[in-house]
């Protein structure tokens, strides 16, 4: 896998990742695990901001991240199970036709 230019930069965390490592039972160490194994990378729904899909503890986790060319670093924004943040990243999708 071609990883991005910045792939190297340290890492910052967020107040909000850090209350979601709280919520979703999971560290920094973790989120470096995930990292590190990650599958792919990829542009996010914001320009400025990358999806990292890795798995953790046998799921399917995607981990938010925004390089900031600034200070290089990537910031970590969130973090969690696929299915989390797709319902929280989303609206439900509605059938119009039923």
């Amino acid at each position: 896998m071609d990883q991005p230019q910045w792939w190297e930069w340290d890492l910052e965390f967020t107040p909000h990742i850090r209350k979601r490592m709280v919520q979703r039972n999971f560290n920094d160490i973790a989120v470096r695990e995930m990292l590190d194994t990650c599958r792919q990378i990829l542009p996010g729904s914001d320009p400025d901001r990358w999806t990292v899909e890795s798995t953790y503890r046998g799921s399917e986790w995607h981990i938010i991240v925004e390089p900031d060319p600034t200070s290089e670093t990537i910031v970590i924004i969130t973090a969690g199970v696929v299915p989390i943040l797709v319902e929280t990243a989303q609206a439900p999708i509605v059938d119009i036709d039923a």
